[in-house]
């Protein structure tokens, strides 16, 4: 090995404006003291490629004594100059005859970085919202001062264009399994998109305005592009079930798959001798219970929401032997082996429910009426149905108010509104979900807020608490994909249910026809046309208002660039918040570890930093990216991508040259803090950059901290 050796110590990139003090180990692995010379140059050069005279020229040489069998390190002061997008660095050192050095590049990152500001809002039928942008109204002139690039509004996007958005979306996910409920909802996709197109000829002509109007999900350039996150595939689907929309709604198609799908049912539910259905054919399992409710409440509500009566007939015939054997099930329950009848439960309030479905199918037996007649009135006790999940409450309170009750679905209904949550820009919803097993159906709250609706639109006939709830269905789908058919399927039931009345064949095609009316206007009163505007003080507050029959949702983008080191926080009035807090780590005489704020420090090489970023989110979010920047002269203490658990919540870390990225498949509603740790690694004058979080799936969701500066000696 070699008696002298130079080794640079150079962070990973550097940026327009840092101070360093640029480290070189001197290693003297001879059996003397060694003395010699020691060179470090350093060169910058523009993104064309010239050379650029740096700010601060100072000795690049300098004499060095290292003693035998050990190491020393130097420092040259180095200022990066504006416009620099390179630095090119030699090392080398002499001693007599000996000599070594080394040389390389470090990328150069601008001072300024480019940073988008993002606000939405769902504007009710005749209402207006605002969207402002308060750091607009407060323009500067200063180098420190933030400069526009652009400023877009984006066309309104109607909120129940999510109806003909999931339809081919039922379909499609559909088709990807052989299970039975899959056919199921095939057949819902596609007799609800004939009955809608029947009584709509132009909603073709509004799905070819979809496509070209509304943004598709993870492509917007507002979020970072879909191949660089780990939801490339999810991406790619949403792309792919977009252009698929018109080729779903083709007439030809539709009546191809109701016929597929009717013959389909009725082939597996004759194999098991018409009494229901096995979740795959052939199953060795026999039929399955669950499964065979879930078909017969699809096919219930099905025959309220089409018109054609042909089909409706089919589908009558399907259910029949399947509700009569269904009935002989529940009767079992009331007369088990053991004569006592079972408690009422979840699955005996869906199967009450199911029967109120088909009045014409009910079975008239005396053992029938006596079992349906006992576990109607434990319904009505509330020491029973309060002990039930939300769902099966809401379906117990459907079939009693249907036998005749009236009493006690009033109160359940009431009991239901007394623990709701209302916002303004969530709408009205249930908010037991954190302590609830979501991945039973009884407990997904998709399925549990449509069956809400349908519990206060016939028993209540309470037209804004239905709009209310439907504008929770509606903002749910802005910031997640609906995870399968099932919860799709009945989240289109929920928003086709006309609001406060009675469900009918008509009412799927009269909620298609509602549509926001919205216009613009900025704070002079002029009115704004969607698109690319020119950035002016007055875009500081838009003003949205809807004169049409349905809500809306409206947003728009400010992009600017400004010196990173200058940087405030940005915190949308809904949506998130994000706060970076940077921590000088050290252990205490009484062995404890205390943290103090690292802008009141002077740091060391060597240093450790714990970075804490607190988030808030007003709502359930899906596919979400938390990026935060690093300065140049600190190093992250962990270099491997992987899952991380932060009491119970999971998600994936990835640390970059330049920053720290976190991606979160699901984010909870609440306060969120997470921590990481980082190393001084250079001694100089940075700036520890910003935090950004921001929806991958909607990204007129975001917000941003604000910068810190570091000192290190």
């Amino acid at each position: 090995s070699k008696d002298l050796m130079v080794q640079p110590d150079a962070p990973r990139f550097l940026r327009e404006g840092d101070e360093i003090k640029f480290p070189v180990k001197i290693t003297n692995r001879g059996d003397a003291e060694m003395a010699g010379t020691l060179r470090i140059e350093t060169e910058f050069f523009s993104a064309d490629g010239k050379k650029i005279a740096p700010e601060n020229e100072n000795d690049a040489e300098q004499d060095f004594t290292v003693p035998a069998k050990s190491s020393k390190t130097f420092f040259r002061e180095v200022r990066v100059p504006s416009g620099a997008a390179a630095m090119n660095f030699r090392a080398s050192g002499a001693s007599g005859k000996i000599s070594d050095g080394e040389a390389a590049t470090l990328p150069v990152l601008p001072r300024e970085i480019i940073v988008t500001e993002s606000r939405t809002a769902l504007v009710r039928p005749n209402a207006e919202a605002a969207l402002s942008f308060e750091k607009l109204a407060a323009t500067g002139t200063d180098d420190n001062a933030p400069r526009s690039r652009t400023f877009t509004l984006d066309a309104p996007a109607d909120a129940y264009d999510s109806i003909l958005l999931a339809l081919p979306y039922i379909a499609e996910q559909a088709q990807e399994t052989e299970s039975s409920d899959a056919i199921l909802h095939r057949l819902y996709a596609n007799a609800l998109a004939k009955t809608i197109c029947d009584a709509n000829p132009q909603v073709r002509e509004r799905l070819e305005r979809l496509n070209l109007t509304q943004p598709e999900k993870f492509n917007s350039p507002l979020s970072a592009t879909a191949e660089s996150t780990p939801y490339a595939g999810i991406a790619q689907r949403e792309t792919e079930q977009r252009r698929n929309i018109e080729i779903f709604f083709n007439e030809n198609q539709i009546n191809d798959g109701i016929r597929r799908a009717l013959n389909e049912l009725r082939t597996r539910s004759r194999a098991n001798g018409g009494d229901g259905w096995s979740w795959f054919p052939n199953s060795r399992c026999g039929i399955n219970a669950k499964i065979t409710r879930e078909i017969l409440v699809g096919l219930g509500r099905l025959r309220e929401r089409i018109a054609d009566e042909r089909l409706k007939g089919d589908l009558t015939d399907i259910a029949r032997p399947a509700i009569a054997a269904q009935q002989s099930r529940f009767n079992k329950c009331y007369k088990p082996c053991d004569g006592e009848p079972i408690v009422i439960n979840a699955a005996i309030a869906e199967f009450l429910y199911l029967r109120s479905l088909f009045p014409d199918l009910k079975q008239s037996s005396p053992e029938s009426e006596e079992a349906c007649a006992h576990y109607l009135g434990e319904a009505k006790k509330a020491e029973f149905w309060t002990k039930l999940p939300r769902m099966a409450q809401a379906q117990l309170a459907l079939a009693l108010w249907r036998s005749g009750e009236k009493d006690v679905p009033e109160k359940i209904v009431e009991s239901l509104r007394q623990r709701a949550i209302s916002d303004e820009q969530l709408g009205m919803y249930w908010n037991d979900s954190a302590t609830l097993p979501l991945w039973l159906p009884q407990y997904s709250p998709i399925e549990t807020q449509a069956a809400m609706i349908e519990a206060f639109s016939e028993i209540a006939r309470d037209k804004k608490a239905v709009e209310e709830m439907k504008i929770w269905l509606l903002t749910r789908k802005q910031t997640h994909a609906w995870k399968s058919s099932r919860a799709s399927a009945n989240a289109v039931y929920a928003l086709l249910c006309e609001n406060g009345e009675t469900c009918e064949a008509g009412n799927a095609a009269e909620q298609i026809k509602l549509a926001p009316a919205i216009t613009f206007t900025d704070a002079d009163g002029k009115e704004l046309a969607p698109g690319a505007l020119e950035t002016s003080p007055a875009l500081a507050e838009i003003s949205a208002k809807n004169q049409g029959s349905a809500p809306g949702f409206v947003s728009a983008h400010r992009t600017f660039s400004q010196p990173i080191s200058a940087v405030r926080a940005d915190a949308p009035k809904n949506g998130f918040s994000v706060k970076k807090s940077v921590f000088k780590r050290e252990r205490a005489s009484d062995g404890k570890y205390v943290l103090r704020p690292a802008r009141r420090e002077i740091l060391k090489p060597g240093d450790e930093i714990l970075v804490r970023l607190t988030v808030r989110a007003d709502r359930d979010f899906e596919f979400v990216c938390l990026k935060d920047f690093r300065a140049s002269g600190c190093e992250p203490a962990e270099t491997l991508s992987g899952w991380r658990n932060n009491n119970a919540l999971w998600y994936y870390g990835e640390p970059r040259d330049t920053e720290t990225r976190f991606y979160f498949d699901r984010l909870p509603s609440g306060t969120h803090v997470f921590e990481y740790s980082q190393r001084v690694r250079t001694s100089g004058l940075y700036s520890s950059g910003f935090a950004e979080i921001r929806s991958l799936y909607a990204p007129e969701f975001s917000a941003h901290s604000s910068s810190e500066s570091l000192v290190t000696r």
